[in-house]
């Protein structure tokens, strides 16, 4: 997430290739490429991203799902905090 130099938080959801992943360290499904703006650990397998809206409750769900759909990452941003 970027929150300097910009009018409003920038937030970025970064899926892979829908037929590539990223090479991990053996046993983990993690990935750690330096990012400086990273929210919590990169995910490595093939994986897709989901952005969910509730209206009602004026949030966006940011995720990562994985094969079958399983939920890897997720991410919650109040519409509040998406303001100058």
């Amino acid at each position: 997430q970027q929150r300097t130099g910009v009018a409003y938080p920038l937030t970025d959801l970064t899926a892979s290739g829908i037929n590539k992943g990223f090479t991990t360290a053996p046993g983990t499904d993690w990935i750690r490429e330096p990012a400086s703006n990273r929210i919590g650990d990169g995910y490595g397998p093939i994986n897709f991203g989901l952005v969910e809206v509730d209206w009602a409750g004026q949030t966006l769900d940011l995720k990562l799902a994985g094969v079958g759909g399983k939920i890897t990452r997720a991410h919650r941003l109040a519409f509040g905090d998406l303001r100058a």
